[in-house]
């Protein structure tokens, strides 16, 4: 029993270690530059978060505090973004929530992650299409929806919309062959509709400036209608606005420079979300009170119940950019994740097909296309704002927990960049697979891995190599060479070093740094252990098993503190609204305890950042960021709580009858043995190398 339990853990925390073979042979282009990166973070701000969460969030949840909301929504985000930036340095090909969790916590929990980004960009790409069709519904005095919907009858189940909505379903099919196009072009469309729909809004502010009314702040119920509750309710609601961070993420393998442009980009998408959704959010509950925006194109009432001429032409223009654009990333993010899971044999293999001509996933798309459209064509908009949500929630947790685990981890088990293991030290590489043909083939290999790690980890830090050639290669690599030949295995090693470590001024002058590498790729290594004696001093300061157990277990209970007072500020005073001093006093006790908790692991020991945009106040700013979405979750409502359980129950499902037996790590874990070099210190001062076999998983992404 407890063999088959070891089993069934090591199976579902397998962490991912290689390139996937799709993901190889995937013509990955870098053509993206700070501003398309930047357009694609803010679409869903600036669409969706406008034109469809604002004013849900005003009318039904907090009114004219929602320009709070907002502002809480665009912290939290912001400090998770932060998490972003340093988690894609730390990854060469970037990727989004799901890989970060996939190679930090292990198979089983990064699945969880991906299938809830799944269920949140279906839901947002349907989303906006439902509003695109209400916006164009409203300006066409209702013959919209009685020329394609009405033919087709009248559902009336709780929870789907009254009639299908067919323009949505075309809006969705129709942006759908933009995606699969090639992803430059998709980028300079999405830039100039981002641009178009930014004028507009800015537009709106200024006319909206001239026609305030500080009485919607102030009469009838306040500024504060239902509460401190209420803020958080519809920050809650309105985070899925600041989704932006997970999409720029996810296209980080075609950015030019992306050690640059990815914190560029989240800065950029932080400061104009938070600064237009703020203004934005600020002029419209001047001008109206919150009590009259429609449920149906909000903004476009808003201006007509003010009676001001001509704006309604200028918003729908607005309001089609914006929502396009928002469409068009939401199924771009979505294609992508799939594309991820299926690469990693997590889903339908089919999914990994690809137009060779354009380098975008064609049946990933069109997958994503059709379930966003089922969810357009019946679900009533107020359901799919409901289960809004949580999906982003759950993903920006996972990468805020996966930087914790980076820093406070044993280095043996947590994945480390190809970059930081080369300026650092020098490292044995084995070449190839477990069966290599031939000479030639170690050749091949070598330079492929070679020109691979130079391109993805040296060109952006402007590091440059020793040029290989296929002669003094085979030479190299030659199995007579027993210098650079594994004894154990029979598969020749070599030694990577830059130039730029030679030319360093404490380039091996004082302290060589040895180290054993299980497994290299050409972006990461699965583990580096510093064995030299003189570093002892300094390996007390790295993290150990023990200090790794302790800093988990605090987190955990920290976790399990902050979501009993979400739950508690959320929903025990509307149940006990009598007697409140017990709640008082049960809240500061645990506020007590969280305080103490952060306090000692602030104690414990954790590695030091060796590369850019590392995040600053380990461990405080991660957790300040966990308590905000942590107790955004527990503002949501039971049917998101309940839609996000049953999906995660399908995945489940889907993972046990399909992914954990397609798995790519499946047959490293099954087949791989790797054989390591222990670099062990001679007393004389030499090097003596003695072979320790070891069955290894290796961790490299």
């Amino acid at each position: 029993m407890g063999e088959n339990l070891t089993t069934l853990w090591r199976i579902l925390s397998r962490k991912k270690t290689t390139s996937c073979p799709g993901e190889g042979r995937r013509p990955l282009q870098r053509c993206l530059s700070i501003v398309d990166v930047t357009c694609l973070g803010l679409a869903t701000t600036l669409g969706t978060g406008v034109y469809c969460l604002l004013g849900e969030a005003a009318r039904e949840h907090t009114g004219p505090s929602v320009v709070l909301s907002y502002l809480i929504a665009a912290v939290a985000s912001c400090l998770v973004g932060l998490c972003y930036s340093e988690l894609a340095t730390r990854f060469p090909r970037g990727g989004s929530a799901y890989v970060y969790s996939y190679s930090t916590f292990g198979e089983f929990f990064g699945f969880l992650i991906g299938w809830s980004m799944m269920l949140e960009y279906t839901i947002g790409a349907a989303l906006a299409a439902k509003t695109w069709s209400q916006y164009f519904d409203v300006v066409s005095n209702g013959s919209l929806f009685h020329f394609f919907n009405q033919p087709l009858g009248v559902l009336g189940i709780p929870g789907l919309d009254r009639y299908p909505d067919v323009p949505a379903v075309l809006v969705i099919m129709t942006v759908t062959v933009g995606v699969m196009g090639k992803v430059k072009l998709g980028c300079i469309v999405n830039n100039a509709l981002v641009f178009v729909n930014f004028l507009v809004i800015i537009g709106m502010v200024l006319v909206g400036m001239f026609n305030l009314d500080s009485e919607n702040w102030t009469a009838g119920s306040g500024f504060f209608p239902h509460g401190v509750g209420g803020v958080f309710s519809a920050a809650s609601v309105c985070f899925f606005a600041f989704v932006g961070y997970d999409v720029i993420a996810t296209s980080g393998g075609e950015m030019m420079h992306r050690t640059k442009t990815l914190p560029g980009a989240v800065s950029f998408t932080f400061l104009i979300g938070l600064v237009v959704s703020f203004i934005t959010a600020t002029a419209v509950t001047l001008v109206i009170p919150c009590s009259l925006l429609d449920r149906r194109g909000p903004l476009l009432e808003a201006f007509e119940v003010r009676k001001i001429r001509g704006m309604k032409l200028f918003v729908i223009v607005g309001a089609n950019c914006g929502l396009l654009s928002s469409v068009g990333t939401s199924l771009f993010a979505l294609s992508r994740v799939k594309h991820s899971l299926a690469n990693d044999g997590l889903l339908f293999q089919f999914l990994t097909s690809y137009n060779e001509r354009t380098g975008t996933s064609w049946s990933a798309c069109i997958v994503s296309a059709s379930l966003s459209a089922i969810f357009a064509f019946f679900c009533d908009s107020r359901t799919l704002l409901e289960i809004l949500g949580m999906g982003t929630l759950i993903s920006f947790t996972s990468v805020l927990l996966s930087v914790l685990c980076l820093r406070y981890g044993v280095s043996e088990a947590l994945p480390l960049e190809l970059s930081e293991l080369s300026r650092e030290s020098t490292a044995t590489l084995p070449l190839g697979g477990a069966n290599l043909p031939s000479q030639n083939s170690y050749a091949e290999d070598y330079l492929q891995v070679v020109n691979a790690s130079t391109q993805t980890s040296f060109a952006e830090e402007n590091i440059t190599t020793e040029a290989i050639t296929r002669s003094n290669c085979l030479e190299y690599c030659s199995p007579k060479n027993n210098d650079y030949t594994n004894s154990v295995t029979g598969r020749p090693t070599v030694e990577l070093i830059s130039n730029s470590d030679r030319r360093r001024r404490n380039y091996g002058a004082l302290h060589p740094r040895p180290v054993s590498v299980e497994f290299v790729n050409d972006t990461y290594v699965t583990s580096l252990t510093e064995l030299s004696a003189q570093d002892s001093a300094h390996q007390k300061l790295e993290p150990t098993s023990k200090s790794a157990v302790v800093t988990a277990v605090l987190v955990a209970a920290v976790i399990t503190i902050i979501g009993t007072m979400g739950v508690i500020t959320m929903h025990v005073p509307y149940r006990f609204a009598q007697s409140r001093w017990w709640i008082e006093v049960i809240f500061s006790f645990l506020m007590i305890t969280v305080v103490v908790c952060v306090g000692c692991i602030i104690r414990q020991p954790h590695h030091k950042p060796r590369y850019k945009n590392s995040v600053t106040c380990i461990p405080v700013l991660p957790l300040c960021a966990l308590w905000m979405t942590i107790h955004l979750m527990a503002s949501l409502s039971y049917i998101s709580w309940l839609a996000f359980l049953f999906w995660s129950l399908l995945g489940i499902l889907e993972y046990l009858a399909y992914g954990v037996w397609h798995s790519t790590e499946r047959g490293l874990d099954d087949s791989v043995h790797v054989a390591l070099l222990d670099v062990m210190e001679d007393p004389s001062g030499g090097a003596a190398y003695h072979t320790n076999e070891r069955q290894a998983l290796v961790n490299v992404s």
